[in-house]
């Protein structure tokens, strides 16, 4: 729908844009702008103030001990959230390529209904 000529790509704030890879892949996450995405992802994975909280309703194991179940519970979550963002992240810069914006539903049309969901 994104291609040249489809139908959302007129209503797309920025048209997407692809360029030829340049250089190795060593140089590319040597990239200064890698140190945004850094950033981003950093922010994205902060502890989250409940996190006390969801400790002390978890149940305790035949020790009286919470701390492992804690750690899978963090692991998993953590995990899920990981590949989730690496599946939105590939979807919105194969879909954009270089014109993609910092966050990726700004890139979408407003009438692209399955950005909108």
């Amino acid at each position: 729908a994104y291609a040249l000529g489809g139908p959302l790509v007129a209503a797309a704030p920025v048209a997407p844009k692809f360029v030829a890879a340049a250089g190795s892949a060593w140089s590319t996450a040597a990239h200064p702008g890698v140190t945004v995405l850094l950033s981003m992802l950093g922010t994205a994975f902060l502890a989250h103030y409940n996190a006390a909280t969801f400790f002390c309703q978890l149940a305790p194991d035949a020790n009286g001990r919470r701390d492992e179940r804690f750690m899978q519970v963090s692991v998993l979550g953590f995990s899920a959230a990981a590949v989730i963002l690496c599946i939105v992240m590939y979807g919105g810069f194969a879909t954009f390529g270089s014109s993609s914006a910092g966050l990726i539903l700004n890139s979408y049309a407003a009438k692209d209904g399955l950005a909108i969901v």
